[in-house]
């Protein structure tokens, strides 16, 4: 799978070259507060103790890490360029591998510390201790990310539908359907920040190359109703009405971030080769889009979001080749970012 050390779970291999200083290659990020947090990259895991003044080196790996979660500074949970699993119990000092279901993952959400929930594409995949052993425990749906507030409640989306479980992903029930949902085939992101509190991002795969169609949803009482809160500005390109929201930057949503009422969706434009990012708010104010974040290159970048409250948020982006990164931080909810580390300029 391309990672040294993983195999085991102890602190040989694994720990054998930290002289590096700080990821040259962000490609995902979990911050738990304003200065404990981990940044996934090109070359391993790194953690932060001082807001991302200082890096340390946890787990090197020979590929990139594509997602991170952490349910608490012990518990949590990588995904590698080649969907290989990892898992650490102690905050990073150790990271293992987890058995994965004999398909490649395209999400993982771990619900519990033993407790983890993903999907291949095909419907869901329930491991109960910690990814040694899986089983498939639902039909087989098109999901594409997924979102699980406790062991029983989830939501799923992909190909332009929500679903929603209340029996642990046994079965499914749709909540909402995009029109002509089979042609919404590219990126889907789920964040849901409470039990009733939800978000969905649909992006449409299809454009011109410099603007795709993409719908930002939200939810407050648990999918019962979904409330359309951005929509990308390439024209519409179905017969049926287009739903009614703010638009959004032009351009291709590469990563999406949530904290309680609010989420944060990065859109990148190829043709003025940058970033910029889209404050939304359930409450129904204007979208508030950041200043514009320079990526380095003329093809879609790797990015991921992670906010531990309403203002302060961490940026990670790196240029399609994986070349060069930066990380930056926001202390004013998204509309200012200041890089802590690199320069895709």
């Amino acid at each position: 799978m391309g990672c040294s050390g993983a195999t085991d779970g102890g602190s040989g291999e694994q720990n054998e070259d930290r002289n590096a200083s700080a990821p040259a290659v962000p490609t995902a990020v979990a911050f738990l507060n304003e200065s404990h947090g981990w940044v996934g990259a090109a070359d391993g895991i790194w953690h932060t103790q001082d807001g991302g003044q200082n890096w340390t080196l946890q787990f090197p790996s020979q590929e990139p890490v594509i997602r991170l979660g952490f349910l608490d500074p012990q518990n949590g949970w990588a995904l590698t360029g080649s969907a290989a699993l990892l898992r650490t119990e102690n905050g990073g000092e150790d990271w293992s591998a987890a058995e994965t279901p004999g398909a490649a993952l395209r999400a993982v959400d771990f619900v519990g510390p033993a407790h983890v929930v993903a999907t291949d594409g095909n419907g869901l995949l329930v491991s109960r201790d910690g990814g040694k052993t899986w089983d498939r425990t639902s039909s087989p749906l098109p999901f594409s990310d997924l979102d699980f507030v406790s062991a029983e409640e989830g939501w799923a989306a992909g190909e332009g539908q929500i679903w929603h479980t209340r029996d642990g992903g046994t079965t499914w029930s749709a909540q909402l359907t995009l029109p002509e949902p089979d042609k919404w085939l590219g990126h889907t992101f789920v964040r849901f920040t409470s039990e009733s509190s939800g978000w969905v991002l649909f992006c449409l795969g299809q454009g011109a190359g410099s603007q795709e169609t993409y719908l930002l949803y939200s939810t407050t009482d648990a999918g019962r109703t979904w409330t359309p809160r951005l929509i990308g500005r390439w024209p519409w390109p179905f017969a049926e009405p287009a739903p009614e929201a703010p638009h959004g930057p032009g351009g291709h949503p590469v990563a999406l971030g949530a904290w309680a009422e609010t989420a944060w969706v990065a859109v990148y434009s190829p043709a003025g080769g940058h970033l910029e990012v889209a404050r939304v708010t359930m409450g129904g104010a204007p979208p508030v889009v950041s200043d514009k974040i320079p990526v380095g290159g003329p093809a879609k970048p790797t990015a991921g979001l992670s906010f531990v409250d309403p203002k302060t948020g961490w940026l990670v982006v790196s240029d399609s080749q994986r070349t060069q990164g930066a990380i930056l931080r926001t202390a004013d909810g998204g509309q200012f970012w200041t890089a802590v580390l690199g320069n895709l300029e």
